[in-house]
């Protein structure tokens, strides 16, 4: 009979924790706000310049398919610079001057690419050719909502004394604190052959203090 109690009552623990586990829900929800982060590549030279080629493309009811959105960008471009240098071969000396002055007067370029999460600025200086380019960026602060779920399983000891501190007890103790702050513990009585403790306990109240 003794046996058939101890079946019980775990029999009675593990149904309690399942039990929790389905009124757990989907646990407590927290907020996470992270810190904007800056960085910068200074002006570095431009070591490679390597000539655009001309991209495949394909004709569908008159009108251009590339293959890729890089593809379409390399076409404009050339088709622009290629209608430049036919008119640089018919202009007379002094409109020749003037695109050549346009082309290779030192400029300095920047460009800033932004959305919710990140604003990139991309600068340089270029006469004719690219002499360097440098970025500079800002990731910006994101607040982050997740669903915490804490699972506690304490292991302890209990000493019992009597008022007179002449009698005293030893239990061991199991503790499980579930997401929902509910807490489970079973124990054994050392001093005691048959004797088991079983407790239950809801959260009263709780203090959080963020530094």
């Amino acid at each position: 009979m003794k046996r058939e109690n101890t079946y019980l009552l775990l029999l009675a623990v593990a149904v309690l924790l399942l039990w929790d586990a389905k009124c757990s829900g989907n646990g407590t929800e927290i907020t996470l706000k992270t810190k904007e982060v800056k960085g910068s590549f200074r002006i570095d030279t431009i070591t490679v310049h390597d000539t655009i080629k001309l991209p495949k493309i394909e004709y569908r009811n008159g009108k251009p398919i590339y293959k890729t959105v890089i593809d379409s960008i390399d076409y404009a471009i050339i088709s622009k610079a290629t209608k430049l240098v036919d008119s640089f071969k018919v202009a007379n000396d002094s409109l020749k001057e003037k695109m050549f002055i346009s082309r290779s007067t030192p400029m300095n370029f920047k460009k800033t690419f932004e959305d919710t999460a990140v604003k990139i600025n991309i600068f340089g200086k270029h006469s004719g050719e690219l002499y360097g380019i440098g970025l500079d960026y800002t990731i910006k602060p994101q607040t982050v909502k997740a669903q915490l779920k804490q699972y506690l399983l304490l292991g302890g000891v209990n000493m019992r004394y009597n008022g007179q501190f002449n009698k005293s007890g030893v239990d061991l103790q199991l503790d499980y604190i579930s997401p929902n702050k509910t807490r489970y513990s079973i124990g054994k009585d050392l001093t005691c052959k048959d004797c088991f403790t079983v407790g239950v306990g809801k959260k009263i109240f709780e203090i959080n203090r963020a530094k």
